[in-house]
């Protein structure tokens, strides 16, 4: 199955229990249909974005710049899902990622896709095979991830992420 990032859009009342009330993260967020009414699902393509926005391939360094933050930054909270615990990132958070967002463009990202690149860094999910027409996976999700982004910082949202 491999490893998938998905995207919640919560209030910030919701946050809040969550972070007083960790252990119930599952049936808070994942077991609740009015937050999966919310999700983003980025499928794999989360490492090739994270990727084009940072130019950082290893995903267990620092993140290597604020614009990161919007895939694999956030503060930890709760139990291991397999690929780290559910992050999450504060209303005030999202609105100065989104502004970040917003000044990468689908040209910038799609003029630093690099196949040779992408496959010499053995980006996820493609590792040694990426292809020119892998970059349309990865710009399509990029729109959709920014979308995300606007619409949970119009709504003073707080979001959540998980990689599963």
């Amino acid at each position: 199955m491999g490893m998938i990032a998905t995207f919640f859009r919560v209030p910030n009342t919701l946050l809040n229990l969550i972070k007083a009330e960790p252990d119930h993260i599952e049936v808070l967020v994942l077991d609740s249909d009015e937050v999966q009414d919310t999700a983003l699902d980025l499928d794999k393509a989360w490492h090739g974005i994270y990727f084009l926005l940072t130019g950082e391939p290893d995903i267990d360094q620092p993140i290597a710049s604020f614009v990161g933050e919007a895939i694999l930054g956030g503060t930890e909270v709760g139990e291991d899902f397999g690929y780290g615990p559910m992050r999450y990132h504060e209303p005030t958070d999202v609105q100065n990622l989104y502004h970040e967002l917003q000044k990468v463009s689908l040209t910038d990202l799609s003029e630093r896709f690099d196949v040779k690149k992408f496959s010499e860094n053995n980006i996820y999910p493609m590792y040694r095979k990426w292809s020119q027409e892998d970059k349309d996976y990865l710009l399509e999700n990029y729109e959709f991830l920014v979308a995300f982004y606007k619409k949970a910082a119009e709504e003073q949202e707080a979001i959540l992420v998980v990689i599963e």
